[in-house]
């Protein structure tokens, strides 16, 4: 899935919600997205083994762009005096990102346990495209990296509703405890079910 890279790196501040859009028509049209929908076993395999290495990494790279990149720099020439506090509210929002983050990690894990997918199987190493998301998907000012978080959430928002409008898909998890990522993904707000 190729797009998912031109996706998530080439976001363009300010225009979201076009973004989300395309988003929505790319993932509609994705022949793996299609076969996984279909409950396509292999498919669906491949999907959850090979996002893992991204899915399992992500939360890290919030972490790290909050004690690495993170300076106060970046808002004092918009904000002057405002920046301290905002930098303070900016880098609590982004943990709590990244602690939701990992949660969104277990419950993929759980998703592809009902797979019958090992732990060995999903620590394989990353395919292309998860190698060039995970390389580094926050980079530049906080307002493009707020951009790039939304971009991840409408991906993960499109593929779950996609997802759970087919019977075929939830066929394959008479456990609805393994959904548990997908309904995050797909309920408003991305609240719990």
């Amino acid at each position: 899935m190729p797009w998912v890279v031109d996706l998530m790196t080439n976001v363009v501040p300010g225009a979201a919600r076009d973004a989300h859009e395309a988003i929505g028509t790319v993932v509609q049209n994705d022949a793996l997205i299609s076969a996984c929908v279909d409950g396509d076993p292999r498919a669906l395999r491949a999907f959850h083994i090979g996002f893992m290495p991204y899915v399992n990494e992500f939360p890290g790279r919030i972490d790290a762009y909050i004690r690495r990149r993170l300076r106060p720099e970046m808002f004092r020439s918009a904000f002057g005096e405002a920046a301290k506090p905002l930098l303070r509210h900016f880098a609590g929002a982004m943990g709590q990102i990244a602690n939701e983050e990992r949660d969104h990690r277990d419950a993929w894990v759980e998703s592809a346990r009902a797979l019958e997918i090992s732990d060995e199987e999903l620590r394989a190493p990353h395919i292309p495209e998860t190698a060039a998301l995970v390389q580094d998907p926050f980079v530049g000012n906080p307002f493009d990296c707020f951009c790039k978080l939304a971009s991840v959430e409408s991906v993960a928002h499109h593929l779950s509703v996609r997802h759970l409008s087919s019977d075929r898909f939830l066929r394959r998890f008479p456990n609805g405890e393994a959904l548990k990522w997908f309904l995050w993904h797909a309920l408003p707000h991305y609240g719990r079910p």
